[in-house]
């Protein structure tokens, strides 16, 4: 049972979905602080050659969990759904993947969080990546940083856990309780493909797994995808 945990990322980019796609199970951090500014509830996309930001408009005090916060307007669906229409009308597979868009941003959302899960569900369908998504909130763990780490792995019933680079430095104070329990722990090691983009400017990387999409289509981004995967990350 390989995991791995991540924050909750608003239509996750491809070094996010390579870490998804090692692992059985991920689990979503939706009962942590949400980091002002973060791609939690943003994301890049293609403009004219440029990343443009789309972020979902929230009412954030310090210290709200993703399970706090709200919308601060209702009408933001509307507007991201013009702005990519508007980024990506000329991409060969606009047709293709419209209606995956229309549905999710006509779909009425309760919450914030719910918008952004749905968003990276969303993105493992495209991708075909089978892991299985578990919230923390549903694990009743309250720990943080590394022992947090260990905390929900052995929730999970992990038996190797798939971290990020990101995450080393605090990772060291844990490591020998993770190896001590038998939970192995391997690095994600990711490098980003350079695929198809506009024929009018230099290959934009970082930004949403959907751009791959709307560029590719789904065959073609998913054979780009699992290509570039590595069998397994490098284990310590």
């Amino acid at each position: 049972m390989i995991v791995s945990i991540h924050q909750p990322t608003y239509w996750p980019w491809l070094g996010l979905l390579d870490k998804i796609a090692r692992s059985n199970k991920v689990i979503i951090l939706d009962h942590v602080q949400v980091s002002k500014g973060s791609y939690q509830y943003r994301n890049v996309f293609f403009c004219g050659g440029k990343k443009k930001f789309l972020t979902i408009p929230i009412k954030h005090h310090l210290g709200d969990t993703f399970l706090e916060i709200t919308f601060s307007r209702l009408d933001w669906q509307l507007d991201h759904l013009t702005c990519l229409k508007n980024y990506y009308r000329k991409a060969p597979h606009f047709l293709e993947i419209a209606p995956v868009l229309e549905r999710f941003y006509q779909t009425g959302f309760p919450t914030p969080v719910a918008a952004i899960v749905r968003s990276m569900e969303i993105s493992l369908e495209l991708f075909s990546i089978e892991a299985e998504v578990v919230l923390s909130s549903s694990l009743g763990i309250s720990s943080h940083r590394g022992q947090m780490v260990y905390d929900l792995c052995v929730a999970s019933g992990a038996s190797s856990y798939m971290a990020g680079r990101g995450s080393y430095g605090y990772m060291q104070e844990v490591m020998p309780q993770l190896l001590g329990s038998g939970i192995k722990v391997a690095w994600q090691d990711f490098s980003h493909p350079v695929y198809p983009q506009s024929t009018d400017s230099h290959f934009v990387e970082g930004l949403a797994g959907l751009d791959m999409m709307l560029w590719n289509g789904i065959d073609e981004s998913r054979k780009i995808f699992w290509r570039n995967l590595k069998t397994k990350g490098e284990g310590i």
